[in-house]
């Protein structure tokens, strides 16, 4: 009984004006507002969908669709790349954080046919073997979900959370309201996580964030050193599936807030040759624009999608 009330839920909540962020929900809601030949489709995990202003690219004459799904990673993009190559966009941007090319990928805990098939294609059979698990395993529905399911109770929990067990520094939603009321998309779904942070979904797509909740700077710092070879390849893959259906591949090294990465960037054009890549990693956006650690806020969503939009307008034929 639950796994059809699970199937109803999302159906209904899904329509070319509302999504569930994810995937299964925001492939509809693609597929839903389907329109051949946009300039760009942004794929990526929690930091496109709200990174990305589908507002400012327009500013700057760009058609685009943002196809950023939470908690989804290049493990993911498979089927992403897939579906977005059906509606024969001009560019498809991946966009990653840099330590992504270094880590080892192991699992896929939400597959789609999509994904087993690509595995088996470029002869990963850890991958493969593990997407056919976890697809025949997620045939039931409420295991599908379950994933977003415990993410909901978590934001639900933390709402509650008391403030002096919160070492970060803190700026009150009330000092950006006045100009998050300004909003560039229309909304559909508000949901306070905290008196820190407001969660806004658009009916184009996009997602934004409210407040700003950042943890002070840690002189902590992480060495990449060696480019993980199989990790690569689904990368380098992926490039090559979208190049050869006429498409122009481009990745994005997101902005990490007091990045913390070492690395070689002459060793990642090394590996990168032939790629068309944009290194955002260093890219300075002040703590005030951070929505938490790890994601911008209305303002710094702004900011980023400002610059972007114009490099790419600048690059691009």
């Amino acid at each position: 009984m639950i796994d059809i009330f699970l199937v109803m839920y999302s159906d209904l909540r899904t329509t070319n004006n509302s999504f569930i962020e994810e995937k299964s929900s925001k492939i509809k809601h693609f597929t839903l507002n389907k329109k051949l030949n946009r300039d760009i489709v942004f794929i990526g995990s929690s930091r496109t969908i709200f990174h990305i202003s589908t507002k400012i690219f327009k500013d700057y004459d760009l058609d685009i669709y943002n196809f950023g799904v939470s908690g989804n990673f290049l493990v993911d993009y498979p089927t992403y790349v897939k579906r977005a190559i059906e509606q024969k966009p001009k560019n498809i941007v991946i966009s990653i954080p840099i330590n992504t090319l270094y880590n080892d990928i192991t699992e896929v805990k939400n597959p789609f046919l999509e994904d087993i098939f690509f595995y088996k294609h470029i002869s990963n059979k850890q991958l493969f073997y593990n997407s056919l698990y976890y697809w025949l395993k997620n045939r039931h529905i409420f295991l599908s979900y379950s994933s977003a399911i415990v993410v909901k109770f978590k934001l639900f929990y933390d709402s509650f959370e008391p403030e002096n067990k919160k070492k970060v520094v803190i700026h009150e939603i009330s000092k950006v309201k006045s100009k998050a009321e300004q909003y560039d998309c229309k909304v559909f779904r508000r949901q306070k996580i905290n008196k820190n942070k407001i969660i806004l979904k658009c009916i184009n797509g996009d997602g934004i964030l409210l407040g700003s909740n950042i943890n002070k700077k840690s002189e902590y710092k992480e060495n990449l050193k060696n480019i993980n070879k199989k990790t690569f390849k689904i990368l380098k893959e992926l490039v090559k599936i979208i190049s050869e259906n006429k498409i122009h591949p481009i990745i994005v090294f997101e902005p990490i807030a007091h990045n913390h990465y070492l690395y070689e960037s002459r060793h990642v054009k090394e590996w990168m040759q032939n790629i068309h890549y944009i290194d955002l990693t260093n890219f300075r956006i002040e703590d005030f624009f951070w929505a938490d650690n790890g994601h911008l806020n209305i303002e710094g969503r702004k900011i980023y999608s400002d610059y972007l939009a114009k490099y790419l307008k600048n690059k691009l034929r």
